[in-house]
């Protein structure tokens, strides 16, 4: 008896016209972000020269070498550039124009070298913006895939250092 009762009840209530029924209203957000210019240095390799013989090789040539800079900037990055510093060592006449970089030994001697931004070793890679920076064309970033700079290293033929190690430290600046 029970249970018919229960029955009867939802029954009713199912044609009841007082049973609520869920109403909805709608509406619509914006998404929205920017994105902003930005770069990082993803990689810097050594610039390794090896061994330099101012007796016999390097007395008439010079010693030449190459590292890489990889740099990775949102696409559509614009006014973008490389810049090395004139090194720890430079001479005190060694300006961001006209860098005069020097590897040191141990015991404070000198040894002369260049770094260019092209294969000829023609062009001086400097920190002057827009003079001797590795200055980057305005469809140059498609994609946040790094780009691989190269630098051309150079320490001139004729020098006359005393058997050491040599080495320098180059800052490495990307601009945006």
């Amino acid at each position: 008896m029970k249970n018919c009762v229960a029955l009867v009840a939802l029954i009713a209530a199912s044609l009841s016209p007082s049973l609520a029924f869920a109403a909805t209203a709608s509406s619509s957000m914006t998404v929205s972000t920017t994105v902003v210019q930005s770069c990082k240095i993803v990689s810097v390799t050594n610039l390794t020269f090896g061994q330099y013989f101012p007796t016999t090789t390097n007395a008439t040539q010079p010693l030449d070498s190459t590292n890489s800079v990889q740099v990775s900037c949102v696409a559509g990055s614009t006014g973008v550039s490389i810049a090395l510093d004139q090194g720890q060592n430079a001479t005190s006449s060694s300006t961001c124009d006209s860098p005069q970089r020097r590897m040191a030994s141990t015991s404070g001697d000198f040894l002369s070298y260049q770094i260019f931004s092209n294969s000829t070793r023609t062009l001086p890679y400097g920190c002057s913006a827009g003079v001797n920076t590795k200055d980057f064309a305005a469809n140059a970033f498609t994609s946040t895939d790094a780009v691989t700079v190269t630098q051309y290293g150079r320490i001139p033929a004729g020098q006359d250092p005393k058997k050491a190690s040599y080495t320098d430290t180059v800052g490495v600046t990307v601009t945006f």
